[in-house]
C-alpha cells in the first residue's frame, strides 16, 4: 500500500513516499534517495513528527537502513 506524504513541513524534507517497506525521499535541494526495508511505523513516526528532519536523521539515516540516490526526471 503506498502512502504519500506531501507538503510537508520542514527545511531538509519537501516529500516522502512509503510503499511496501521501501521510502523515498525528496530533500528540499531536489535529490531523492530511496531507502529498503523501512517499516510503515517508521514512515508514519517521522511524517507525524514535530521535527521530521529529525527524526528522519535518527530514526532512518541513524538506522543504517540500505540506500541508493534516484535520478529524478526533468
Amino acid at each position: 500500500m503506498r502512502i504519500n506524504a506531501d507538503n510537508i513541513n520542514s527545511s531538509m524534507i519537501a516529500r516522502m513516499v512509503w510503499d511496501d517497506d521501501t521510502m523515498d525521499v525528496v530533500f528540499n535541494s531536489g535529490v531523492m534517495y530511496r531507502y529498503e526495508g523501512v517499516e510503515r511505523s517508521v514512515f508514519t513516526t517521522v511524517t507525524g513528527s514535530d521535527s521530521v528532519g529529525k527524526a528522519f536523521i535518527a530514526l532512518v539515516k541513524g538506522a543504517d537502513y540500505p540506500y541508493r540516490r534516484i535520478a529524478l526526471k526533468a
